[in-house]
């Protein structure tokens, strides 16, 4: 976490790799929160503006941080182009609801959060990054973990957004993002239902972590896409994964989704638009071997 490198200094280090080590000077603490399940930081970075330090890990700075939240949420809904009613696991800083209600057609936005104090805290500090979006008459907020919302709704979703921090390529940890999680979110889409989320960099070697992940979910959903984003607060170029339950080979000219973002998205976008679309739907080729994983 922050540590004191020289007097009157104050310095947030994150280790990227061996041997690589990324550094920001801090100008002020906004919060330091620690929740039930979460550690907290918004602090003021002297070349980034606001930074969002979760977990010990810098997840975004407000300079930055559309170009994770377009890919993860806008990809899905152009994917689909017909997303009314989207289910949130996690609410993170409240930027996935920001997203979302950009669509004209959203009709219902479910979120699930089991760490209360955690969503208190965000609402309250992270304003200018959610907006107040939570508070919309369409948004409702439960304080339930996956488990507990199977057990008392039986509700379908067009699109499923993990918006959560969780070690999808770490083999040792399944606690969260294994096989049962996948099908109870399977179980929960309609038929052409979609879900996104995001996992880390990925490296150029193959990685037999994620080959053996990849296989869980294809054994589970019709369709698997992996693109990234480039954050460069973080220094990462991030992976993001959609999982498609029906959807297999569907393909959008570059007419058709100019068409469909000028008339049905009523926000405005700083990363997506058709000509991004397609270039995230086309990622480099150590992304797209992932394909042949079997």
């Amino acid at each position: 976490m922050p540590q004191k490198t020289k007097l009157l200094d104050l310095w947030f280090s994150e280790n990227l790799s061996d041997g690589e080590i990324y550094k920001y000077l801090i100008t002020k603490t906004r919060v330091q929160k620690e929740t039930k399940k979460h550690t907290l930081y918004l602090t003021e970075f002297e070349n980034r503006g606001v930074g969002y330090i979760l977990d010990n890990k810098l997840k975004f700075t407000a300079s930055d941080e559309f170009m994770f939240y377009e890919p993860l949420i806008h990809v899905p809904f152009i994917q689909s182009q017909q997303v009314k009613n989207v289910l949130i696991i996690g609410f993170g800083c409240g930027a996935s609801i920001r997203e979302c209600l950009k669509w004209k057609d959203i009709e219902k936005i479910t979120v699930l959060e089991e760490d209360k104090e955690f969503y208190l805290t965000n609402a309250e500090y992270l304003a200018d990054i959610h907006q107040n979006t939570y508070m919309n008459k369409k948004v409702d907020i439960i304080f339930l973990n996956l488990e507990e919302y199977l057990k008392k709704f039986k509700n379908k979703y067009d699109l499923i957004i993990l918006d959560i921090n969780c070690a999808f390529l770490n083999i040792e940890d399944n606690s969260l993002l294994d096989k049962d999680f996948f099908s109870n979110c399977y179980s929960l889409l309609k038929k052409d239902g979609n879900l996104s989320f995001y996992i880390s960099e990925l490296h150029i070697d193959k990685d037999e972590v994620l080959r053996k992940k990849i296989k869980i979910l294809k054994s589970i959903f019709k369709e698997v896409i992996l693109y990234t984003s480039w954050i460069p607060s973080i220094c990462k170029n991030l992976t993001f994964i959609l999982l498609s339950k029906n959807s297999k080979g569907k393909k959008y000219t570059i007419e058709e989704i100019s068409k469909f973002i000028k008339t049905k998205n009523i926000g405005k976008l700083y990363f997506i638009n058709e000509h991004s679309f397609i270039g995230l739907m086309n990622p480099p080729i150590y992304l797209q071997k992932y394909d042949l994983a079997s």
